[in-house]
């Protein structure tokens, strides 16, 4: 299981993953969803985690609720 928690402002969002052993961080643009969807593939390969895991996700919903998780 890959991990993953979010921290969302207007201009960026800051993105957290771990398999439970390893840490990655890094920090893309605000609503860009290729950029999230590469950071997950590569959050997988440094993370030493298959493709095709699955990815749990946290953030506060706040000003955004739950729009990005329907996604």
């Amino acid at each position: 299981v890959l991990y993953m928690a979010m921290e969302l402002s207007n201009a960026k969002w800051k993105l957290g993953f771990s398999n439970g052993s390893r840490d990655r961080s890094v920090t893309i643009i605000a609503g860009d969803w290729k950029a999230l969807s590469r950071q997950i593939g590569l959050a997988k390969e440094k993370l030493h985690l298959p493709e095709d895991c699955p990815v749990i996700c946290c953030y506060e919903a706040g000003r955004d609720g739950f729009w990005i998780h329907r996604m």
